[in-house]
């Protein structure tokens, strides 16, 4: 069962990047929107903080299985209209906003005497008048539900950022921790996220506090404050009759991804480019993966860095035909997350929410 939640943070959130900073003259860079890892963490801090043999279990390294088989399954930003929440997306890969209006990027064969690196049949190119495409565009909920079906979003069905959230630099000065006084001339400065009124984040989670309501919690760095409540939400549904009919479809990636192949998704074979399961069976044809991000962590439990990886973004795009098979068991497969159970990523990672996708029509 997913428990759904919205979390409305109480005051300017700093969720950080992978940089260190602290130095005299430093930079803290917020990232927007946050790794679904400080979702997972915030919430199953506040689960376990609800009963004292979780607390005490904790303090011995040694988490019950209830935790343990904590999962994220959801992670957003979300805005409450009318009592209702309502989920908001990143623009995906695919799609470039120009003069504010939405338009395709589309596989193509590509143009004579040019060739890709990743040696796929198509390439993805846009096709839009000329301009320049505007950054920071998000799609409202039923936009998005649109772009899944293969229909190209409305303007009306567009946010841009400055409706959502503004960036709050504010100055900070290093401590002494043995006189504990302020630093001499260690003066930084860190980056906040002040989200508008009403603006939050979407979460679903499974495996464990299915009876929590809510509560608060601790967010982000610095551990800012934030309300959580349960909330009844449900996702899109995959489109099984159009990608049975077409004998093809998208592979949307929800949160970033961790893959052993680098920007293939696990699954497709680096060498044939397709994907052979039990059920089913596609063909790789064309991608749309923008550059990889660099993440790491801290590991509270062993008080220590956790490695740093390279992730490919939220928002990738990959397109698949040559489809054969069942597509309910495809709708399936996507929905557990796209990972492989040969690879050397740490089964910690699946917990906290990497590598979720979304199944979209290929009209």
């Amino acid at each position: 069962m997913t428990v759904y939640c919205f979390i409305h943070p109480l005051g300017p959130v700093s969720p950080r990047s992978h940089r260190l900073f602290g130095d005299p003259g430093s930079f803290g860079e917020a990232v927007m929107p946050p790794a679904p890892s400080v979702f997972a963490g915030a919430l199953r801090s506040a689960l376990i903080g609800r009963k004292a043999t979780l607390l005490a279990a904790c303090e011995q390294r040694d988490l019950p299985g209830a935790i343990q088989g904590f999962r994220l399954t959801q992670a957003s930003l979300a805005r409450q209209t009318d009592g209702r929440i309502e989920a908001l997306f990143p623009l995906p890969a695919d799609l470039a906003v120009i003069d504010g209006i939405a338009h395709r990027i589309e596989p193509a064969p590509a143009p004579a005497g040019l060739r890709a690196p990743h040696n796929l049949p198509l390439l993805s190119i846009l096709k839009a008048p000329r301009g320049k495409p505007q950054a920071g565009a998000w799609l409202t909920e039923r936009g998005f539900g649109e772009y899944l079906a293969g229909k190209l979003p409305g303007a009306e069905n567009l946010v841009f950022r400055d409706a959502l959230w503004k960036n709050d630099a504010r100055l900070g000065i290093a401590l002494d921790g043995e006189r504990r006084t302020a630093a001499d001339g260690a003066l930084f400065t860190a980056d906040h996220i002040a989200l508008s009124e009403n603006v939050g984040f979407l979460c679903g989670y499974e495996g464990a506090g299915e009876d929590a309501e809510g509560g608060v919690l601790r967010l982000a760095g610095d551990g800012r404050g934030a309300e959580w409540r349960r909330v009844d939400w449900a996702p899109p549904a995959p489109p099984r009759k159009a990608i049975a009919a077409a004998r093809r479809f998208r592979l949307i990636l929800a949160t970033p991804g961790l893959f052993a192949n680098g920007w293939l998704p696990p699954g497709v074979d680096p060498q044939t480019r397709r994907i052979e399961q039990a059920d089913f069976s596609a063909r790789l044809t064309c991608a749309a993966v923008p550059r990889a991000e660099l993440v790491s962590g801290w590991d509270l439990l062993e008080n220590r860095p956790k490695p740093a990886l390279a992730a490919t973004p939220a928002g990738c795009v990959w397109w698949f035909d040559e489809f054969e098979g069942d597509a309910g068991k495809l709708a399936e497969w996507v929905a557990a997350g796209l990972w492989d159970d040969n690879s050397r990523i740490a089964a910690s990672r699946r917990a906290e929410g990497w590598n979720r996708a979304w199944l979209g029509a290929w009209n």
